[in-house]
């Protein structure tokens, strides 16, 4: 099973929940799921992940100093069984411009929280709360590492 992490830049929350799931699903032993993520902005591709995003998840104990960010048109999203938005606006945008064909692999990351408060991963380029965005990706990624425990693949 293949897993696709989205965001706008692919700088803060789609690493971060790439690395973080990752881990957890290694400490699981649920090797057989591959994690990996991408953005939506084309003028970020290369780019290293956000400083503060890398420093939250070494502390959670994730080295993610060798990511760069990927343009989503790099993907061949037919191999993902799970694409996940972290926001509604990624949703919309993933639905009607990369991922027509692919409409029931698509999901908010935040749905499985069961609150409308948990949907969407506010950006930490625009809140600044890079702690906050990072904890709350983290509670998120042991909810879907729980899910996929049960799920056969």
């Amino acid at each position: 099973m293949k897993i696709l992490m989205i965001c706008q830049g692919n700088i803060c929350r789609s690493p971060a929940a790439e690395y973080l799931l990752r881990k957890m699903l290694r400490e699981e032993k649920l090797e057989t799921i591959t994690i990996e993520s991408a953005g939506l902005l084309k003028q970020t591709d290369g780019r290293v992940i956000h400083p503060k995003i890398a420093k939250w998840l070494k502390w959670y104990g994730c080295d993610a100093h060798r990511h760069h960010a990927t343009f989503i048109t790099h993907k061949n999203l037919a191999e993902y069984s799970y694409i996940f938005a972290m926001d509604r606006s990624i949703e919309q945008q993933l639905r009607t411009k990369y991922a027509k064909d692919f409409q029931d692999n698509i999901y908010l990351f935040g749905e499985i929280a069961g609150s409308n408060k948990q949907l969407d991963i506010a950006d930490p380029m625009k809140t600044k709360h890079f702690w906050a965005t990072t904890r709350k990706i983290n509670q998120i990624c042991r909810l879907w590492t729980s899910y996929f425990m049960e799920e056969p693949e």
